[in-house]
């Protein structure tokens, strides 16, 4: 996590925002207050856009000045370095964020050349990957939504063509915008996501704690249930009544799980695609349950620190270390025997135990002959020997079982669904079982 650079960021901005405030040039601002701090025009430019200098000022900003500013703007020092109520909530789930990214470079497209992601929508991004992603993140089942993702859909389908109306580009751009901030102004947000960009340093050094936060978020059975699916479709081939891993990935949901690599974490959030919505529900609900104790973690071992303490080293070494890891343990335990989160808990369980049988009857028929990932284009059954499988299909096993449990797990879910009132779904229990109705 490059802390550093976010941190002066977003002081950076508060000092322009102030000094704004005041309707002085940066030249102004110097005469203005220089017989109080000693201050040029320069260097006032490189505090305000967050830019470090080793030898002139490689802690950012001296105590003295840390005074001066917040006496000026009459704040505490506390909130002057990282904000009022509102900023230390989006600081901190800056902080989350990154730990739970953990440097993934996981594309959409296995075959893109890989990068780390920046789980934040982009206001400003491009013409292009606004309106693909804008189109993508509307629900095209909602009335109201409906009308939205038609505006996306036709703009991101046809820039470039000559019949293209540029001039109402912009217009459009704002009516998207501000629809997708209404949803939520943190994720859907362009200082969020620079200072999010602001954080990204391409090394993966929080592997169990983002791991640890994953399994807190899967109290959220929407969440749990819809990547979970997706994980099954892009890692699984189905043979009939049997099921087998996909021959051609070289990392597997259920191997990252249970070794806490930590670093999937660009599926979890859809690349903010179709899911992305669902992600940001489940984020959200998990910080607003654990504000609390996060923001008692930070006050004592962040908050209270001056800028000289907080260079990137010792703060990553404080969300690596025992304290904070024992914190998203605590947490964890605690959200597993929270009613309202049992369910997607007890879901979960079940699918990393299919996902785990998946994996047993993978390597048992994989042929000899190839070793995983197979490069080559061939089909699934030239890279499983299919006769090899000993399983007795007649007989109600442990892999039905988890069926069943999945699909009466979503039905109850659903049970005031008015869609599911009437929705039948295949069960193997009744098949091996004389299953009475209770009076």
């Amino acid at each position: 996590m490059n802390f550093e650079k976010m941190i002066d960021y977003r002081i950076g901005r508060k000092i322009k925002k102030y000094r704004k405030e005041l309707e002085l040039t940066q030249e102004q601002f110097c005469d203005k207050f220089e017989l109080e701090i000693s201050i040029d025009k320069f260097r006032l430019s490189s505090f305000e856009n967050g830019r470090r200098h080793k030898k002139k000022n490689p802690h950012f900003l001296t105590e003295d000045l840390v005074d001066f500013f917040s006496n000026k703007m009459g704040i505490s020092k506390k909130d002057f370095l990282f904000g009022n109520s509102e900023e230390i909530t989006d600081l901190t789930k800056l902080i989350i964020l990154n730990i739970f990214m953990n440097g993934s470079i996981q594309t959409t497209d296995l075959r893109e050349e890989a990068r780390e992601q920046n789980p934040i929508f982009d206001l400003e991004a491009s013409d292009d990957e606004f309106f693909r992603l804008s189109y993508l993140n509307f629900d095209p089942y909602d009335r109201e939504e409906e009308q939205y993702r038609k505006i996306a859909s036709s703009v991101y389908l046809n820039i470039g063509k000559k019949t293209f109306e540029k001039g109402k580009l912009e217009e459009q751009r704002k009516t998207i915008a501000n629809k997708l901030e209404s949803y939520d102004p943190f994720f859907f947000n362009t200082n969020s996501s620079k200072s999010y960009q602001m954080t990204m340093d391409g090394t993966e050094q929080f592997t169990e704690q983002s791991s640890l936060i994953l399994r807190s978020l899967f109290g959220d059975f929407k969440f749990a249930s819809n990547f979970l699916d997706r994980v099954d479709n892009l890692e699984n081939y189905s043979f009939g009544r049997l099921k087998l891993r996909d021959t051609s990935r070289t990392e597997f949901f259920l191997d990252d799980y249970l070794e806490k690599k930590g670093n999937l974490s660009a599926v979890m959030i859809d690349w903010k695609e179709v899911s992305y919505r669902k992600f940001i529900n489940a984020f959200n609900e998990y910080y607003k349950l654990y504000s609390n104790n996060f923001y008692y973690f930070l006050d004592e071992h962040l908050f209270s620190k001056s800028m000289k303490e907080l260079s990137n080293s010792s703060v990553n070494e404080i969300f690596r270390g025992r304290a904070f890891t024992e914190l998203l343990n605590d947490i964890y335990f605690l959200d597993e025997f929270t009613e309202d989160r049992m369910l997607g808990h007890n879901y979960t369980r079940a699918q990393i135990q299919k996902f785990t049988l998946i994996k047993k009857d993978s390597e048992k028929l994989l042929r000899k002959e190839i070793v995983l990932p197979y490069k080559v284009k061939r089909s699934p059954d030239e890279c499983y020997d299919l006769s090899l499988d000993d399983s007795h299909h007649e007989e109600y096993n442990l892999s039905k079982y988890l069926y069943d449990f999945e699909n009466m797990t979503v039905l109850y879910e659903n049970r005031d669904n008015e869609d599911y009132k009437n929705f039948g779904t295949g069960l193997h229990l009744p098949e091996y079982f004389n299953i009475k109705p209770i009076k």
